[in-house]
């Protein structure tokens, strides 16, 4: 088995999985696209297939305002402000939307498999010596040191703030200290704050071949700001400070 321990310097929201269209939301067009614009669970729209193409793809005029964009475009009827101004704007980071079309009964089928579902018994660790010092080096003292120090040690982990890649040093050298160096990288990002990947590689003569993949995210913020104080305790870190344990 091999196991792999990442920590991404920008959090991958599973907003698909989350988002619920609001009671009474029809499709505008039979072969309508679900799209999520922003991360509350109400931001979503029904999207028909020549609007998004649109959006996407031409480059509309918006500096003339959202209503003359519409007149000129009869396909982006029934589309709100927030999302030709969120589709239509080539400049923003990002793709802008994520498709969720479908995703709202893949959520509703999962939540019946998850109820009918017979969870295993959890293994007794005495059964696996091999993991007794693994399963021994968590403990409370431990995660509150990890989490104290990413968040009183560091103004913000803003991953396009000055000081980004010091809190991915600390996590590279943690994960050094316990995989050691042949088995710790980073991978470069855009922007000031890589990424952090520690592998534990499967016993000589192994003949397992699962990959065992744990994520988390290192970076903070508060509303967008680059500069302002953003601890981000019970978010990205609690989630670290297991992982590196």
């Amino acid at each position: 088995m091999l196991a792999v321990f990442a920590i991404a310097s920008v959090a991958l929201a599973s907003l698909a999985a989350a988002a619920v269209p609001p009671a009474g939301m029809r499709p505008i067009h039979p072969d309508a696209h679900l799209i999520k614009f922003g991360f509350a669970d109400d931001q979503v729209e029904w999207i028909s297939p020549a609007a998004l193409e649109l959006l996407r793809e031409a480059h509309v005029d918006l500096t003339q305002g959202v209503d003359a964009v519409r007149a000129a475009h009869p396909e982006l009827a029934g589309v709100s402000d927030t999302v030709i101004n969120r589709l239509g704007n080539h400049t923003i980071r990002g793709p802008g939307f994520i498709d969720i079309t479908g995703f709202e009964f893949v959520r509703r089928a999962s939540f019946d498999l998850e109820a009918r579902a017979v969870y295993p018994t959890q293994p007794t660790p005495s059964k696996y010596p091999a993991l007794t010092s693994m399963f021994n080096s968590v403990n409370a003292a431990g995660l509150q040191s990890t989490v104290q120090t990413l968040s009183n040690g560091y103004t913000t982990r803003h991953y396009r703030s000055t000081n980004a890649a010091a809190p991915a040093t600390w996590i590279q050298t943690q994960f050094t200290n316990a995989a050691g160096s042949a088995n710790v990288r980073t991978i470069a990002n855009t922007f000031n704050q890589p990424n952090v990947i520690a592998t534990i590689p499967r016993k000589a003569g192994s003949t397992l071949d699962e990959v065992v993949i744990l994520g988390a995210h290192l970076d903070s913020t508060v509303g967008g700001s680059t500069t302002a104080r953003a601890p981000g305790a019970d978010d990205g870190k609690s989630r670290s400070s297991t992982q590196r344990l």
